[in-house]
């Protein structure tokens, strides 16, 4: 059997809610353990460390005798709840949603600050020292110096890669682009009514999409003879996201033929 719990916080009333086939406690004590380890980016166990477990309560929702079940049922209460966006912990819809796209992600349009990343690489490399420490800590000084050298030529390859020579800039510029690029592709492309377009180049195909409004990036995908298929089941996107669900809709049942321009 699986259980869809809930946990409240006694100070603000904010909730999560989730399911295990092991248990609520077991799953709590999870968290608890989870809350402990270091800085993280799930504000359920970021609540927890701030507030302590004493300050949340239990209770079970439902128990059901599938997974499958579990996930409908967690679904349902977090709706109900609004634990999701609202007053609560939930980061996706349920079901095991996966991470949020665009606008609706906590980190869109931020980056993490320079004192955190060092927390994070210093995590990071104790970790690998603690898993390893007979390969950082007790280097021979041979060792060392192999260590270094690769190093610093893996770092001088970097730089000399963000700048290119005189020659290779020259190079390019004789580069034929666009249709006289002998490699250059062009698309026939026809809609489910049977309608037929060649579009030249896969930037006039970006335009084409545009201005049909269709989904570009699954064009893209199924560009070499296919039909596009209907979105899969899991495609979180199409789930939560409106105008993204209109084009996917749109671009369903188109077909795709790639041929040379110059073949």
């Amino acid at each position: 059997m699986v259980e869809v719990y809930m946990h409240t916080n006694i100070y603000n009333n904010e909730k999560y809610i989730g399911y295990s086939k092991f248990g609520m406690q077991s799953r709590w004590l999870q968290h608890v353990n989870e809350s402990k380890k270091n800085i993280t980016s799930i504000k359920f166990h970021n609540a927890i460390r701030k507030n302590g477990a004493d300050a949340f309560t239990h209770k079970v929702l439902a128990i059901v005798p599938t997974t499958e079940e579990a996930k409908q049922e967690e679904i349902k209460w977090i709706a109900f709840y609004d634990t999701f966006l609202g007053e609560g912990y939930n980061m996706t819809k349920g079901g095991d949603g996966v991470s949020l796209p665009g606008h609706l992600n906590g980190m869109y349009g931020r980056t993490h600050s320079k004192e955190a990343k060092a927390i994070f690489s210093k995590k990071a490399r104790e970790m690998c020292i603690s898993k390893n420490p007979n390969k950082y800590e007790n280097l021979s000084v041979p060792a060392r110096k192999k260590r270094d050298y690769y190093a610093l030529k893996n770092k001088v390859y970097r730089m000399l890669r963000k700048r290119p020579s005189i020659i290779a800039k020259s190079n390019s510029t004789k580069a034929h682009k666009g249709t006289k690029n002998g490699r250059a592709n062009q698309f026939v492309i026809t809609s489910p009514n049977g309608n037929e377009f060649t579009i030249n180049l896969l930037s006039g195909m970006k335009v084409f999409c545009e201005e049909n409004k269709l989904v570009y990036n699954v064009m893209y995908k199924y560009r070499n003879n296919q039909t596009i298929p209907s979105p899969a089941k899991g495609d979180t996107k199409y789930l939560i996201d409106e105008i993204y669900k209109i084009k996917r809709d749109n671009t369903t049942g188109w077909n795709i033929q790639k041929r040379k321009i110059n073949g």
